[in-house]
């Protein structure tokens, strides 16, 4: 919900299958959040996020990795996600 409260996105929007870039982000740095701040494996992952395989949230991760370290406004809102996940609890 931190995910789809910062963004200002639905749950049908971030489990769906739009590639717009305003939905992707999000849908990034949710598998991202989950992969670490629970024990989920990229699997279970991928079928939160209601993705066909693993391999979707391996990715995602990967870009969130990369995307962090360049750019600022991104990296700020996965920071910022991150310290209410904090706030709420680390479920890991």
């Amino acid at each position: 919900n931190l995910v789809l409260n910062h963004f200002n996105i639905s749950v049908d929007e971030i489990v769906g299958h739009s590639r717009m870039q305003h939905i992707m982000g999000p849908r990034h740095i949710a598998a991202f959040l989950i992969r670490n701040n629970t024990n989920l494996t990229f699997e279970e992952i991928g079928k939160v996020l209601n993705k066909p395989d693993h391999l979707s949230a391996r990715n995602s991760c990967s870009k969130v990795e990369k995307e962090i370290l360049i750019n600022k406004v991104y990296s700020d809102a996965v920071e910022k996600i991150t310290r209410q996940i904090n706030i709420h609890g680390n479920y890991k």
